[in-house]
């Protein structure tokens, strides 16, 4: 593992995004499901400035052009033609990075019936 980790460090300081993630979707457990619930809300953090200095493939920065505070994970994950897998790992990067936050539904809000 500590070479899978050495492997991903150098291919991400090389500004090889695509063979980094690669690495890392190698060594990393395959999730049970995701870390939000699919109504949830992603929020983008940031100002364009800032997320132009963030180390983003074409496939996060797609993802990351669809959130628009209103549209919820799961269609999100619909409409980004990756496996949802894939579109979910690079969505929990961008949470890392702090460019995007979760807006998850209370489950006591009342609704209208």
């Amino acid at each position: 593992m500590a070479s899978a980790m050495e492997e991903l460090r150098r291919l991400y300081l090389a500004g090889e995004t695509e063979a980094a993630l690669a690495v890392a979707e190698s060594v990393r457990p395959a999730p049970v499901g995701t870390p939000w619930p699919l109504d949830t809300i992603p929020l983008v953090n940031m100002t364009a400035q800032q997320i132009m200095q963030l180390p983003l493939d074409p496939q996060s920065g797609f993802l990351l052009a669809r959130i628009d505070g209103m549209t919820p994970l799961k269609t999100i994950l619909d409409i980004s033609a990756m496996p949802h897998e894939s579109a979910m790992h690079r969505i929990e990067h961008l949470v890392h990075l702090g460019a995007v936050r979760m807006l998850v539904p209370r489950s006591d809000t009342p609704t209208l019936s």
